[in-house]
């Protein structure tokens, strides 16, 4: 039945989401195609989007995030991707004035090299969460919403080498991203000095820091001697 869609679709040159999908949700304008209810008193307007393949995810990433008070442009369910895919979604949502921030959850891609050159090129901040990095979690993929996983240490290299595309490991990782890029500015380097009152915190937060490829630069006397003036000891 997919097939006999997509051919009376193509015949008549139009797009399709889904199936297996809720669709899509409009938090400017009000408009839902599925069962996620607007309510803009907790889940306020915004300018986080969110792309995912699961609707299930797509609504627990939008309830909790809610809590965070984190405002949404648009939602999108892809499902089985008989047409419209996350690279289609990712284009759109790059020239959205709308949305600023990007978060997907993603089990697999037919268009590699697409994908590539977009996470390459795109001009806002997309966070990524990626299932699939084991062997038996590859496996089970294509049973839900008839994806390709692939090898995760492909994902994995194209997202450190995309400048403003970042791998999250979790829901509570990529809520908490999200709320710090819609409430911050994006800081101007990976410089990162660290402010605390406890020596064992700040040497865990250093190591942290170096984990995640930041750097803890050397204070200038002139900079130490501000601080002292402001936060005395």
């Amino acid at each position: 039945m997919q097939k006999q869609i997509v051919e009376i679709a193509q015949d008549a040159n139009i797009r399709i989401i889904g199936p297996n999908c809720m669709g899509v949700t409009n938090f400017n304008n009000g408009f839902s195609s599925g069962d996620l209810e607007m309510d803009n008193s907790t889940q306020p307007v915004g300018k986080t989007a969110t792309i995912a393949q699961s609707g299930v995810i797509r609504n627990i990433f939008i309830d909790w995030a809610s809590i965070q008070y984190i405002g949404f442009s648009k939602a999108v369910k892809l499902g089985n991707k008989i047409d419209v895919d996350e690279i289609d979604m990712i284009k759109y949502f790059k020239s959205d004035s709308e949305t600023n921030i990007i978060t997907i959850y993603l089990e697999g891609t037919k268009r590699g090299k697409e994908l590539i050159e977009i996470l390459k090129n795109i001009n806002k901040s997309v966070l990524i969460l990626k299932s699939g990095k084991t062997k038996s979690d590859r496996n089970a993929v294509p049973s839900h919403t008839g994806s390709i996983a692939g090898d995760d240490k492909i994902y994995e290299a194209v997202i450190n080498y995309s400048p403003g595309v970042y791998r999250i490991d979790d829901f509570y990782e990529m809520i908490n991203i999200a709320h710090i890029f819609s409430t911050q500015p994006l800081p101007g380097g990976k410089n990162v000095a660290v402010i605390t009152g406890s020596g064992s915190l700040g040497i865990l937060t250093c190591d942290q820091i170096q984990v995640h490829k930041l750097k803890v630069p050397q204070l200038s006397q002139n900079t130490v001697q501000k601080i002292k003036s402001v936060i005395p000891g």
